[in-house]
């Protein structure tokens, strides 16, 4: 059996409030070694954050699965 070393990714949340809404910046990085995001998404509505957040844990999840077969 082959073992591979355990991947860590990171995504960072920010909200900021404004007298008009809220402003969400999502900083998304597959793997934790990288200096900088790998992409930055900003959204002014929590559904569509989750909708990012949503998709990148998946796609994290489903490529970390792809690998160990």
């Amino acid at each position: 059996m082959h073992s591979k070393p355990n991947r860590t990714g990171i995504c960072l949340i920010r909200a900021e409030a404004h007298t008009n809404g809220v402003i969400i910046t999502i900083r998304l990085t597959h793997d934790i070694s990288q200096t900088s995001a790998e992409r930055v998404v900003t959204v002014s509505g929590v559904e569509e954050a989750l909708d990012t957040v949503h998709a990148f844990l998946t796609a994290f999840t489903d490529s970390g699965r792809a690998e160990t077969e």
